[in-house]
């Protein structure tokens, strides 16, 4: 609770509550109250309201609505209720400094954080086409797109691995070996592989990354694999979401796949240190909820056996696709953990992979937002030029002859 100008001000939990750690799932025994309860009922009724929006967007919010009370401080405004004036001048001056998305996200926390307190969205009708001439425009402090794994990238890091570690042998994927720098860090390296490979064959978030448990990954009889997705970012509620991946031929030396690196490396990992889907695994009930028994699929590992270990963050899942890109002779600064989903996608456009399957796959429910994320590929990005090249060539041979332009094929 903030107190400002006299006024008690309400901002996220961003701690998990109650909901958030059971989200999918039923509340168990303990967590439920009497239907006479009040106290109780209106405790889980605000957490309830709050977790409209997951925690991780909670804190965002909260940054960016401390970085709003900093500005009007300064200025000596009023934060809440925010008038329009002073607001307009405060997207403005983030504007010449963020991205246009970021300049987005910072309405929609002053806003919600109006709503959490019960007062209207601040965001006036000619605040919304100040934001929208903000996206139209851009700003000058963007940044450039990251760069796309691609197929390049996913040899030459399996390559790499694959010459220092050409077989699974625990002794050389020790947790509780002690090492100095990075390329003692045998297991980052491991964890770094089927991370990358994983979240690039299903065009995977980060966060979706993170979320993943063991029983999350679901053999076939045909040999493919359905992974499902937990709490999907644009996933409601008791939604199933997944992808399917495809078995390569011969040994993961052979194919590079995903697959067969879980097969014959991971796996092997994770079971020489008991982690595995627990008896008490509940994602045959609850199947859109992350399993709190089984084991998370790429767990933080440290030098004291755990039972259930934490799952990695989403700055080591970035991390991670920065060690590898650096190792294999690429710019770090130029990947991040979207770089796998970004590579996901426009490998598929790039092999005329028809847009609703591309849309079902990643888990889109906007037809457009895979155009912002699909890289074109080289070849597809010379197809124009060359379209005209051809053009002028055949004009050029065919030069005092009778030819209009329906005559050119097409």
């Amino acid at each position: 609770m903030c107190n400002m100008a006299g006024r008690k001000m309400k901002l996220f939990e961003e701690g998990k509550s109650v909901w958030d750690t059971h989200r999918g799932r039923a509340l168990p025994d303990e967590e439920r109250v009497d239907m006479c309860d009040f106290e109780g009922l209106d405790a889980l009724a605000a957490s309830l309201r709050e977790a409209k929006w997951r925690f991780t967007t909670r804190a965002s919010y909260n940054r960016w609505f401390r970085c709003w009370q900093s500005f009007a401080a300064v200025q000596g405004c009023v934060e809440m209720p925010a008038e329009t004036i002073w607001l307009q001048r405060f997207f403005v001056f983030l504007t010449l400094y963020y991205a246009a998305s970021t300049v987005q996200i910072s309405a929609c926390a002053i806003a919600a954080v109006h709503r959490l307190n019960g007062l209207a969205s601040p965001l006036s009708e000619d605040l919304r086409v100040l934001l929208k001439a903000i996206e139209a425009v851009g700003m000058c402090g963007a940044k450039s797109k990251k760069l796309i794994v691609d197929g390049s990238f996913v040899v030459a890091m399996c390559e790499s691995f694959l010459e220092e570690y050409p077989t699974f042998d625990k002794d050389l994927f020790d947790p509780t070996a002690t090492a100095t720098r990075d390329a003692e860090r045998s297991i980052m390296w491991l964890r770094g592989v089927a991370m990358v490979l994983l979240g690039l064959e299903i065009g995977a978030r980060a966060s979706e990354v993170v979320n993943m448990t063991v029983c999350c990954w679901q053999t076939r009889a045909d040999g493919s694999v359905y992974v499902e997705v937990k709490l999907a970012k644009n996933g409601k509620n008791g939604e199933v979401a997944g992808a399917v991946l495809v078995p390569g031929s011969g040994q993961f030396a052979d194919n590079f796949a995903a697959i067969s690196f879980f097969e014959e490396f991971w796996f092997p990992f994770l079971s020489t240190q008991g982690w595995g889907i627990s008896k008490k695994c509940v994602s045959g009930l609850f199947r859109t909820t992350v399993c709190p028994y089984c084991a998370p699929m790429f767990p933080v590992c440290k030098k004291s056996a755990e039972k259930v270990p934490n799952p990695v963050s989403r700055n080591q899942v970035t991390s991670s696709v920065k060690k590898w890109a650096g190792r294999i002779g690429r710019d770090s600064r130029k990947y991040s953990a979207i770089s796998f989903r970004r590579g996901s996608i426009s490998i598929a456009a790039a092999a005329k992979v028809d847009r609703n399957i591309r849309k079902q796959h990643c888990r889109w429910k906007s037809e457009q937002t895979q155009d912002i994320y699909t890289e074109v590929s080289t070849v597809e990005a010379k197809v124009y030029g060359t379209a005209l090249r051809a053009s002028v060539a055949q004009s050029r041979r065919s030069r005092g002859k009778s030819v209009r332009f329906s005559d050119f094929q097409t």
